[in-house]
């Protein structure tokens, strides 16, 4: 329960830096086209932290205190766990795509003469960085398995 609640604690203040950052963003670069990136890139944000919330939160912990109560509850607990792992690219990653692709291309435009390279640059880094967070947490979404498993049932 409480490794969860601190995972997700980090994970909401990830986000308050991403919508930070990209705040920022908005009001320095003068490119409409980066700024409507930014905005895409809080909103999939903003919409990861509600995701998170609703996907990865525990649920209560039981208050009767029986060996079989306690088991059920943590498989449940992991099971829930190691569906929101395993479903990232729907709700955790995918909600950044539209924002990153639009701030690629507007940063792509920005840049005379080396646009392209700019561009290339920022999508291979992006897609390094999706293709690690899924690694991870696919990664993770197995070690919940071997648990479920070794609780048997």
């Amino acid at each position: 329960h409480s490794k969860i609640h601190w995972r997700n604690v980090r994970e909401y203040i990830a986000a308050a830096i991403v919508a930070g950052t990209f705040s920022y963003c908005i009001f320095v670069i003068p490119s409409l086209l980066v700024r409507a990136g930014c905005v895409l890139l809080i909103g999939g944000a903003m919409y990861v932290v509600w995701q998170l919330h609703k996907r990865g939160a525990t649920d209560p912990l039981p208050a009767e205190a029986s060996a079989s109560v306690w088991t059920d509850y943590y498989r449940r607990e992991l099971e829930r766990q190691r569906d929101a792992l395993g479903s990232i690219w729907k709700w955790y990653l995918a909600p950044f795509l539209p924002g990153m692709a639009v701030f690629t291309l507007g940063m792509s435009l920005a840049v005379p003469h080396l646009g392209w390279l700019v561009g290339l640059i920022d999508a291979v880094l992006c897609s390094a960085v999706l293709a690690g967070v899924w690694a991870l947490n696919a990664s993770g979404a197995r070690k919940l398995q071997r648990k479920i498993d070794e609780l048997g049932g």
